[in-house]
């Protein structure tokens, strides 16, 4: 094994194991598993990085981001994008939490809406910090240290760059294309599988090596109010509280 004094917990859960993507039910309990997961963590007091694989680590995010220079923060988020409005909606993809009481009724909460109402985790999240629930801090990860979906090929790269995207039935999903790509996987025995075509530098330009996504009519719509609400924003930055506390936690009903 590579890492033979790292304790390796695997839950099996039939419901979340065959390929899913976003609007579909197995989407919803995984983001369940995820909100109760540091509701459990967060009780017991003990502190955590969530972080998604789906991400290449371009420098190592422990030496770049120092969670404990800062007691006071009790959730640190990614976020997405630079603007006045993507820099304060979060990613969710990637997170850490102090333990605190504050944390706790955070994720609890988090847990609580996700089971009763059609919604993704992220953007409840938003709202949250937005309005200061439960008095928690949250502070937000730069995006220059790590992206999301939304960066485009440009200079300077994220340091931590995550490999998203939205597909549909009969194109290449999320894991195909990090093949394609040249991505190294590790095997549930710990062993690491190199691929013949390893070019993981590819990653940084995959909008050029690999087929394109292709989006939901839907999206284009949402994409270009997007792009409204952000000029809104930048005149308007009041605005930003509106949408992240009322607009964006309902929103994804209708984007599915």
């Amino acid at each position: 094994m590579l890492w033979p004094s790292i304790r390796v917990f695997k839950l099996d859960l039939p419901s979340v194991s065959e390929p899913f993507r976003v609007g579909h039910c197995q989407y919803q309990l995984f983001q369940l598993l995820r909100a109760n997961l540091a509701t459990m963590f967060s009780m017991m007091n003990k502190s955590f990085w969530m972080l998604q694989p789906d991400t290449y680590w371009r420098e190592n995010l422990f030496d770049l981001f120092d969670v404990t220079q800062n007691d006071s923060t009790d959730v640190y988020l990614d976020v997405e994008g630079e603007s006045a409005l993507s820099s304060r909606m979060i990613a969710g993809g990637n997170f850490h939490v102090r333990a605190s009481k504050a944390s706790t009724s955070f994720f609890h909460q988090l847990s609580t809406e996700i089971r009763e109402r059609y919604t993704t985790d992220n953007n409840i999240m938003g709202a949250m910090c937005s309005q200061r629930f439960a008095s928690v801090k949250c502070e937000f990860i730069p995006y220059h240290t790590i992206s999301n979906w939304r960066w485009k090929n440009k200079n300077p790269k994220p340091a931590l760059m995550q490999f998203d995207s939205l597909t549909l039935p009969g194109t290449l999903g999320k894991l195909e294309r990090m093949h394609q790509a040249g991505a190294k996987f590790v095997h549930p025995d710990g062993s690491c599988l190199v691929l013949e075509s390893a070019n993981v530098s590819s990653l940084v330009i995959f909008d050029d090596t690999l087929p394109h996504v292709l989006f939901p009519p839907c999206f284009h719509f949402f994409h270009v109010a997007h792009g409204m609400c952000e000029s809104l924003c930048h005149f308007f930055p009041s605005f930003v509280d509106v949408l992240l506390g009322t607009v964006f936690p309902n929103y994804a009903y209708f984007l599915i």
